[in-house]
């Protein structure tokens, strides 16, 4: 659930990197239309069975919630949390048949 900036497209190159594929969300826009926000994005998240969430740190309540709401979703965490992680970086084998973008489009 990033915005589109660097942020998000170093995100998509890790993401590609350890084998899985992107769902983008955006937070939300508007804050009185925050119940339909997570209710449409957690359907998304529920139906790509997404089991990491990557957030900025301002919409971290509403990751919570969809969280809350999917379950499959096991972490919710921000790009500068992931970088504060230790080990090797994950290098997933890659096969030509593999999703590496899924895109969800308007009702």
């Amino acid at each position: 659930m990033l915005p589109t900036g660097p942020e998000y497209f170093y995100a998509y190159l890790g993401i590609l990197r350890a084998g899985a594929g992107a769902v983008p969300i955006y937070p939300p826009a508007r804050l009185y239309q925050i119940e339909e926000h997570v209710r449409r994005h957690a359907g998304i998240l529920a139906n790509a069975q997404t089991p990491l969430l990557l957030s900025v740190a301002v919409a971290r309540g509403v990751a919570r919630l969809l969280e809350a709401r999917v379950a499959g979703l096991h972490r919710v965490a921000t790009a500068p949390e992931l970088l504060e992680g230790v080990g090797r970086p994950i290098a997933a084998p890659i096969a030509s048949g593999d999703i590496a973008f899924l895109q969800y489009t308007g009702r």
